[in-house]
């Protein structure tokens, strides 16, 4: 998306809806589209109940798309960020049983492939960052993210 590649992400979230109310979610390139909306919406916009959103809606939509491992963690982050660390930590226990042998496939902001990395290595980043922010004093640091 041309728009996320140049920094805009209210016009790339914008776009990426678009595309989806014009073609639906069982075109090709809907996942792409709803993965788009996770990522802007956690880590450009900062808004973690959009990210909720579309995390479920991805859970839903494309159960056995390769990024599933990597949409439930941003599940959980998400809902830490929203203030809800319990049940964040369910989330992240929930998943690493589900995905623990599991990776995850890391791009660049190009989308070129860079590496990949196993859930668990992911799940224990994500469980660090949890720790940081309750060492720190804060449940929801919208301006802090992993």
């Amino acid at each position: 998306m041309r728009d996320r590649r140049l920094k805009q992400p209210a016009l790339a979230v914008s776009a990426y809806e678009k595309f989806l109310e014009k073609y639906g979610f069982d075109n090709v390139w809907a996942d792409e589209a709803v993965w788009g909306l996770i990522t802007l919406s956690m880590n450009d916009l900062k808004q973690p109940d959009k990210t909720l959103k579309w995390t479920a809606t991805f859970q839903e939509k494309f159960p056995k798309s390769y990024r599933m491992p990597q949409a439930a963690l941003f599940h959980a982050r998400a809902l830490w960020r929203l203030g809800k660390q319990e049940e964040a930590k369910k989330a992240l226990a929930e998943a690493e049983t589900k995905y623990n042998s599991s990776w995850i496939l890391m791009y660049n902001e190009e989308d070129d492939f860079i590496e990949r990395i196993s859930f668990s290595l992911g799940a224990e980043a994500l469980r660090g960052y949890f720790a940081r922010m309750k060492s720190a004093g804060t449940d929801s640091p919208l301006e802090k993210s992993p």
